[in-house]
């Protein structure tokens, strides 16, 4: 099967979700987690998966990106299409946690000497200096922080989300989360067998993220109302509308 081809069979089975996790388990009764098959009630058809062997992967909702003083607000965007994302993702997380399911948080931020963003004349170097990368700013807490920096106040999940300690937490440097992290070993070895999205941008980030790992053949779940497709400035490379509005 051809790279398209399966992009278009495996997004389609699961990109009309909605935002809410519903499961039933192989009888029909509650579940548990303990290795079983469950339903995830999908379009155009239900979804068996494997609780233990599914990722959600929760997407760059950071400050920059969600918050008011980050990277997209002081750009002029509206961060309040990200922001109705957080309420149906929230609704996601809970049961997912519940029902044994490992939460993957991506987050964008470049070291603070920016050593990992490429070379100034690289598209990815460009188009995060014209938007404004490493500019400082003054947090709502009065902290000083870094546009796109890690482990500053720019780069924190937003505040409606709390990692928990059996969450895992990954920073990337690139659109995609599978470049030159860590990620793939981590899908490797807990034995991931579907993928749930979920996240900001769905056209940019979200997008990479999926497109990148298709030859991997794990099924790929998007949940429709838990990410957002945001229209970026020109100098945003690669972007995709409507890579996520696939029915069938």
């Amino acid at each position: 099967m051809n790279r398209g081809k399966f992009t278009k069979q495996g997004l389609a089975a699961g990109v009309a979700a909605s935002g809410t996790l519903r499961f039933e388990g192989d009888s029909g009764g509650p579940t548990t987690g303990n290795g079983r098959g469950v339903t995830l009630w999908a379009k155009p058809g239900p979804l068996t998966l494997k609780l233990p062997k599914t990722v959600v992967m929760v997407v760059d909702t950071q400050n920059d990106f969600g918050s008011k003083g980050g990277m997209f607000d002081r750009a002029g965007l509206d961060t309040s299409i990200i922001q109705r994302a957080v309420p149906p993702t929230a609704k996601v997380l809970e049961p997912a946690r519940n029902a044994h399911i490992k939460i993957i948080y991506l987050k964008m931020g470049f070291r603070p000497d920016l050593t990992d963003m490429g070379a100034p004349d690289s598209p990815n170097w460009i188009a995060h200096h014209a938007i404004g990368v490493s500019t400082a700013v003054r947090a709502p807490n009065g902290a000083e922080s870094r546009t796109l920096v890690r482990d500053m106040w720019s780069t924190e999940i937003v505040e409606q989300f709390r990692s928990q300690s059996s969450d895992v937490v990954l920073y990337k440097h690139r659109y995609s989360g599978f470049f030159q992290t860590d990620l793939d070993g981590r899908l490797r070895r807990l034995g991931t067998r579907s993928i749930i999205f979920t996240g900001c941008t769905a056209n940019v980030c979200v997008d990479h993220a999926v497109r990148r790992h298709v030859p991997g053949l794990l099924p790929i779940i998007g949940l429709r109302s838990c990410r957002k497709v945001h229209k970026l400035p020109p100098v945003f490379p690669w972007s995709s509308d409507e890579f996520f509005t696939m029915d069938s």
